[in-house]
């Protein structure tokens, strides 16, 4: 299979949607970006693997040393590179 990349409009359905698509895929890799929220709000993203670990990878509290909009995003961690 190639790769899949689905956009569209905030709370469209992408995530759920290729969710369903690989949940039956025995070998997948990859990852989705969740939205974080604090008080109903969205503060942040973070990346949500196809083994279910997650970490936030840009919130508006980080450091804007390297930042999208109001979003301070994390440099290169461990975590990420053993992901790929």
């Amino acid at each position: 299979m190639k790769n899949i990349l689905l956009t569209g409009k905030p709370r469209s359905g992408k995530s759920t949607l290729l969710r369903k698509l690989i949940q039956n895929f025995p070998n997948k890799i990859g990852f989705v970006v969740n939205e974080v929220l604090e008080n109903n709000q969205r503060v942040g993203f973070e990346m949500e693997t196809c083994k279910g670990e997650c970490v936030v990878i840009a919130h508006t509290e980080y450091a804007r040393e390297q930042s999208v909009g109001k979003y301070g995003v994390m440099k290169g961690t461990p975590f990420l590179r053993q992901q790929f």
